[in-house]
């Protein structure tokens, strides 16, 4: 067997985690092989999974994550933090700004738009 599951690197980034970060979760998934040789299993016995999404928590010994939004509701994966080999961050959710709006008695809004209009070569511009 390896080292402690799981990892000590691991355990140190799930307690950073908030609600805010898209992470990136490696884990050693359960595997069923049929009608395979000896040689096989030594081969194909490990099945890895990698997979990112927003960090929503954790609850009773598993890492939930959610990876997809539908019309429909979200898909949630929750992964066995014992099972996890490593965490990545990726990116934090970006804050919405407070849109700030400046009022002054008497002043008049004003929008500024910028047309471009393409024109002929400088050699057909009759001046």
């Amino acid at each position: 067997m390896g080292g402690e599951y799981p990892p000590r690197r691991v355990l140190e980034t799930l307690a950073r985690l908030t609600q805010e970060h898209f992470i990136e979760v490696q884990w050693d998934d359960a595997c069923e092989m049929r009608d395979v040789s000896i040689d096989d299993i030594e081969e194909n016995y490990k099945t890895t999974i990698t997979v990112s999404g927003w960090f929503y928590g954790l609850r009773d010994s598993y890492l939930i994550l959610i990876n997809e939004k539908s019309y429909y509701g979200y898909r949630v994966l929750a992964i066995p933090i014992g099972t996890i080999t490593k965490i990545r961050i990726l990116t934090r959710r970006p804050k919405k700004k407070v849109l700030r709006i400046l009022k002054r008695e008497g002043a008049i809004p004003v929008k500024v738009v910028h047309i471009y209009v393409k024109s002929k070569e400088a050699s057909q511009v009759n001046f």
